[in-house]
């Protein structure tokens, strides 16, 4: 079996076409893993760019994942007819296998079951990095993946016509099989896998038209779908190790308080406690079972040090971020600004957003089992990549000594992307001289941080006589954290030419990370809302006024009436209802919803939620689908309870009970509409969260006459 490695060289938006081999089938098998006994190979380079094939779609530019020489994806075609697709990305349950699965087998003309996907071993000597993030899967994937599996294609087909003595031209796939249009003669991909590699590869392989992907574009279930209702799914919660034991972890209640002192004596009376230990973020207590850890744990007695005796509350976070808006970096800039403000009517208006936890419903957990010079961790994660290396890094190890064992993920939007609980279960590990499972307590969960961050914007708008703004600003501050406090993929599509943005980040004793759509989500809420009442200032209905500033953006334009249609917005809604409108786009997407609001007992009841969204070429619908609608109850738990609150004492929420999600009884019924579009592949799993806020809060202006500018909506 030969290995074909693309190297991609070309221009943006080019696919691969030509190939060389400069690593061996061996060292190539070695590193991936794959138990392998021939057939056709191809592998890329996630991120790097080849020639032109003939029909090259447009596509973004993305970082290739590893050094230059790492080889993300592969496709193996076997002689037994299975098709394998490998590739860097993280199930978490938004259906990115299907997807993929889908762009291959549509492309290579192969039959739905017998494709495989799968990822590939974390840390191997051939692949980069495995992460899963920002709505980017089947965006960093899509272009590249159906070039080579139009290659693979062309290859089976040049081999089947050698095989028969006709032209390669006379051939079809179809199904999983090469058929000869002259003839009844047909053969399944892996008799001739094997021959295909050792044939000469075009210059130019053709891509498929549309009208000939079948696949693409239509409904698939996921697979095993019914596993996790079913108690089938084995998530990270559920490892069992010979001869583990469990820890349980008290840890600083509040950020950055350092350990006084403490006594393990009480903990270590507890039946089944079998020691009491340091950890590298507190007071570990092993035990046989998990009651056995949790009952010790709550034996401690531990004393902690306040860091220098700072102490923070909400209120001295939205004013230190008000505070610090008035001198953030410019990050958007057009227009004069203060020429045009001297001469109209100004506006302004202040809005925040606090903390929020990611109330995954599994908490952070991770098994390891530390021996000498070598590592097995099991965990359930979104960057097994990065637990790997900072695994090794901690245990002063080389990587290649670390085994990660990847398992189901029971809820992350972000939080999973930690590896603290990695790094504890192996200090632990290596501690008592057996496995350890860590499990954080749900408590520790939601007052550990890593929140999505709180937020301060101050808008103003300089109007015209009509009431539409000619001029906007807009000062933001949030806290500083792991990531870009700015989305790089920000973009204020309302048609105003003089506009100022500025960003501050502010560094204060909480901790920040990646939450579902992260600050388009606190964005999203400022901007929509601040539209809408600049709508109302100007007696003008809230879409009516969107659409006069988007007349040079047609996708914007186009899923706005799509939604309003869809939602019959404009029509006489009962006694005490209203429809509220909000408009977002980023990741390559564009998303609207009109959500239909009545008021029960002072606060928001969300009856329907309508949405539209063109995410280019849709390659799973219901799959679209099912991410909008995730999103949508995810970010409406945010918009109506969400809150992380602050005070001398700590972090007050700990559990569900305080940190309300959205219950069925309060559920609205949703519909998603998928526009149809010839853009390229955008991203979804984010998508449906940021609008949600914005439009509930925009429907209670209309019943109320009063903007509500903090979240939650109280």
């Amino acid at each position: 079996m030969a290995v074909f490695v693309v190297p991609f060289t070309g221009r943006r938006g080019d696919l691969p076409v030509s190939l060389d081999q400069p690593i061996s089938r061996r060292t190539f098998v070695l590193g991936s893993g794959a138990a392998m006994t021939g057939g056709l190979m191809l592998t890329y380079q996630l991120g790097t760019r080849l020639p032109p094939v003939v029909t090259s779609p447009t596509e973004h530019s993305v970082p290739p994942k590893g050094p230059p020489g790492t080889l993300n994806v592969y496709v193996h075609v076997s002689p037994d007819d299975r098709v394998t697709l490998t590739v860097p990305e993280v199930e978490l349950g938004q259906g990115v296998s299907v997807a993929l699965a889908q762009i291959l087998a549509d492309e290579l003309r192969a039959r739905w079951d017998q494709v495989i996907v799968r990822a590939p071993p974390v840390g191997d000597p051939v692949h980069g990095e495995i992460a899963t993030h920002g709505s980017r899967s089947i965006r960093d994937n899509e272009a590249s993946l159906r070039g080579m599996a139009a290659l693979a294609r062309q290859l089976l087909l040049q081999e089947a016509a050698a095989v028969w003595g006709v032209v390669a031209l006379q051939c079809e796939a179809r199904e999983g099989r090469i058929h000869h249009r002259d003839s009844n003669r047909s053969v399944p991909f892996g008799a001739v896998a094997e021959g295909a590699s050792h044939q000469r590869p075009p210059r130019a392989p053709m891509l498929l038209r549309p009208s000939q992907r079948t696949l693409a574009g239509t409904d698939v279930a996921t697979p095993n779908a019914t596993d996790p209702l079913r108690g089938r799914t084995k998530y990270g919660l559920d490892v069992r190790v010979d001869d583990m034991r469990y820890a349980q972890v008290a840890r600083p209640p509040w950020f950055g308080a350092q350990l006084e002192r403490w006594d393990g004596t009480a903990a270590r009376s507890v039946p089944g406690v079998i020691d009491v230990v340091r950890s590298p973020f507190g007071i570990a207590v092993i035990a046989e079972h998990t009651w056995a850890a949790e009952t010790g744990r709550r034996a401690l007695d531990v004393t902690w040090s306040r860091p220098n005796g700072e102490r923070i509350d909400d209120a001295d976070v939205i004013e230190r971020l008000r505070t610090a808006s008035k001198s953030g970096q410019v990050v958007v800039a057009s227009g004069n600004l203060r020429s045009v403000s001297r001469s109209s009517r100004t506006f302004t208006a202040d809005y925040s957003v606090p903390f929020l936890a990611h109330g995954a419903l599994e908490p952070l957990s991770c098994t390891a089992h530390y021996r000498r010079n070598e590592i097995d961790v099991w965990i359930g994660c979104q960057n097994p990549s990065q637990v790997r290396a900072a695994v090794a890094a901690q245990a002063g190890l080389d990587p290649s000594r670390v085994t990660i064992h990847p398992a189901a993920v029971g809820g992350s939007f972000g939080r999973r992307t930690t590896v603290e609980e990695a790094v504890e279960a192996v200090a632990l590990s290596k501690t008592v001289g057996r496995p350890v499972q860590v499990v954080w307590a749900r408590s520790d969960d939601f007052r550990g941080g890593g929140y999505r961050t709180a937020a301060f914007h101050r808008l103003q708008a300089s109007l015209d006589r009509r009431g539409r703004p000619v001029a906007w600003s807009q000062a933001v501050a949030s806290v500083a954290g792991r990531g870009p406090g700015w989305p790089p993929d920000f973009d204020l599509p309302y048609g105003i030419d003089h506009r100022r943005i500025s960003h501050a980040a502010v560094s204060l004793p909480v901790t920040t990370g990646p939450w579902r759509s992260g600050a388009h989500s606190h964005l999203a809420f400022a901007i929509e809302g601040f539209i809408d009442e600049l709508a109302r200032r100007a007696g003008t209905d809230p879409v009516a006024y969107r659409r006069s500033l988007l007349q040079t953006q047609p996708r914007h334009l186009q899923v706005l009436d799509a939604a309003a249609k869809a939602a019959g917005y404009g029509r006489r809604l009962g006694k005490g209802r209203a429809h509220g409108v909000a408009l977002y786009g980023f990741a390559g997407s564009v998303v609207a919803q009109v959500a239909e609001v009545s008021r029960k007992r002072g606060r928001p009841q969300v009856h329907r939620v309508t949405c539209a969204i063109d995410c280019g070429r849709a390659i799973n619908p219901d799959g679209v689908r099912a991410q909008i609608e995730g999103g949508i109850v995810f970010g409406l738990s945010a918009a109506l309870y969400g809150r992380i609150r602050l005070r001398a004492s700590g972090v007050q929420e700990s559990n569900f009970h305080d940190y309300r999600l959205l219950r069925l009884r309060d559920a609205p019924d949703t519909m998603v509409e998928i526009v149809s579009s010839s853009a390229p592949v955008g991203g979804v799993g984010e998508l449906g969260v940021p609008p949600v806020a914005p439009a509930v809060a925009n429907a209670m202006l209309k019943l109320t006459g009063r903007p509500l500018r903090t979240l939650p909506l109280t």
